[in-house]
Parts: structure tokens; C-alpha cells; sequence
């Protein structure tokens, strides 16, 4: 949190008996996950963060965004243009239509770039290898040439 204290305007505050909306901070073993944008019917957000897997600097900090209603860079509607989604190079059990549509869906409906070029080292960018199968086969692939690849959490 002190990621966005020092670097955005957002603040993150305790929650007390006037808060209405508030963030839950987890550690289940269920993985790295958060909830999209504010939850308007029951009001509480909630963001897990499994031990130790989910402790890395970049992980927290995408998870917080996605809190913030931030997608992942690859579900812009430009990013055909730029990566290339290998499905079957994923583990069987990340192939089901709902993790895939999940974590990897192209967004096109009601999401604006603001002309912001496709960035492949956003902490919401995923790694090429993430949910792999092994590395000798990417997950996600650039498409264009001199661009670094993004490993950056």
C-alpha cells in the first residue's frame, strides 16, 4: 500500500464503523485474486494474497489494481496487435472456458486505451510463462519486434 502512497493519489485508510466500502485482506491457500472494482451490493472487496507465492513486490500490487477496476493489459481490445495468447501451452487445468475467459479475455465492450500505448511491462501485464505448462512453450507471445518482453513480476 505504501506503492500507491507515494506514487498515486489513492489512499488506502482503516477501516472503522462509518466505513461503507472497505477492502478484506486475505491468505487463503486459493492463490493470487481480488475482486473487480468496488462491490456495490455487499460493500466489501476482497483480495488474497496466498504465502509465499503471492509476496513478490509486483503481485500485491496488481491484485490492488484490480480492486481499482484496472483490467490486464492483455484483455485490451488492441492487444491482437501485440501478443499472441497460446492457450494450449497452459497447464489442463487453466484451459477450462472460465479461467480462460477470466484471466485472459479480450475486453472490448466499454474499455477506453486513452491513445496509452499497449504496455507489455505493466504490472498488469501477466509474464509469458504464467500458468505455462513448461517453459519450453510461452503462454503469451510478442508480436512486435524490439519490444521487450514482459517479465516483470
Amino acid at each position: 500500500m505504501n506503492v500507491f502512497h507515494t506514487r498515486t493519489c489513492v489512499r488506502f485508510v482503516p477501516r472503522t464503523a462509518q466505513t461503507r466500502h472497505y477492502l478484506t485482506i486475505t491468505n487463503r491457500p486459493a492463490g493470487c485474486y481480488a475482486s473487480l472494482g468496488r462491490m456495490l451490493k455487499n460493500s466489501q472487496n476482497v483480495l488474497n494474497l496466498q504465502t509465499p507465492a503471492c509476496l513478490t513486490r509486483g503481485t500485491p500490487i496488481h491484485e490492488m489494481m484490480h480492486v481499482l477496476d484496472f483490467l490486464h493489459e492483455m484483455s485490451r481490445p488492441d492487444r491482437d496487435e501485440h501478443i499472441s495468447i497460446n492457450r494450449c501451452a497452459l497447464k489442463p487445468e487453466y484451459q477450462t472456458d472460465e479461467f480462460f475467459n477470466t484471466n485472459f479475455a479480450k475486453h472490448v465492450q466499454g474499455v477506453e486505451t486513452y491513445n496509452i500505448s499497449y504496455n507489455y511491462g505493466s504490472v498488469m501485464h501477466y509474464t509469458r510463462y504464467a500458468g505455462a505448462q513448461n517453459r519450453q512453450y510461452p503462454v503469451l507471445e510478442n508480436l512486435v519486434r524490439g519490444r521487450v518482453v514482459f517479465d516483470t513480476f
